[in-house]
């Protein structure tokens, strides 16, 4: 009669602990920036919208996020995040603020542009067909192939609100000259075109 009555209440104790444990889990800095660097570098962008701050939304609705990733800069972005990566290197957390140290590999099309005109200037010189010739060379590229990267650190922000870890850009506030307001993705644009000017 005690073990039959032993059992539920060990039972009834672990739901009891176990429960509210997992029912007030909430992801840490690192997690909840892993999974936004992963939605924002896979294209993702309505996903990626959700991991930042409502401060940051108040400035700026999905509407305008998704549009600011369509159009001209759609093809740009597409090239960048679809060869790009990234390692978490470091996370700070100061009560409800967190910086989060990221290096990023993207794209040099700077140095794309060089080896394409050298590759079109050797084409020229000893008599192959250059518009095949580089015809070719971007074939080979949007595979994949032998893209030359680039490594950039980048320091994100991250803000506590209602116990969840956003990323925070202060979309609300004047950016200034420096960029530091800057969304990711046009951080990473900008990067990609200015080459190793950006180290």
């Amino acid at each position: 009669m005690k073990a039959s009555f032993a059992m539920p209440m060990v039972m009834l104790l672990t739901a009891a602990v176990l429960v509210p444990a997992s029912a007030g889990y909430a992801a840490d800095p690192k997690e909840v920036m892993t999974s936004y660097l992963d939605a924002v570098l896979e294209g993702r962008y309505a996903e990626a919208y959700q991991h930042i701050s409502s401060l940051d939304r108040k400035s700026m609705s999905l509407e305008e996020y998704l549009q600011k990733r369509s159009g001209k800069h759609a093809m740009i972005l597409g090239l960048i995040s679809g060869f790009a990566s990234y390692e978490i290197k470091n996370v700070k957390i100061t009560g409800d603020f967190t910086q989060v140290d990221v290096d990023l590999a993207v794209p040099d099309f700077v140095r794309m542009a060089s080896d394409l005109v050298t590759s079109a200037m050797t084409s020229l010189f000893i008599g192959e067909d250059v518009e095949r010739q580089i015809q070719k060379w971007l074939l080979e590229k949007m595979k994949g192939k032998d893209i030359p990267t680039q490594k950039v650190e980048r320091s994100l922000n991250m803000i506590r609100e209602s116990g969840e870890w956003k990323v925070f850009f202060n979309w609300g506030a004047e950016q200034d000259d420096s960029g530091t307001d800057q969304d990711l993705l046009e951080w990473l644009e900008q990067a990609a075109k200015a080459g190793n000017k950006s180290k």
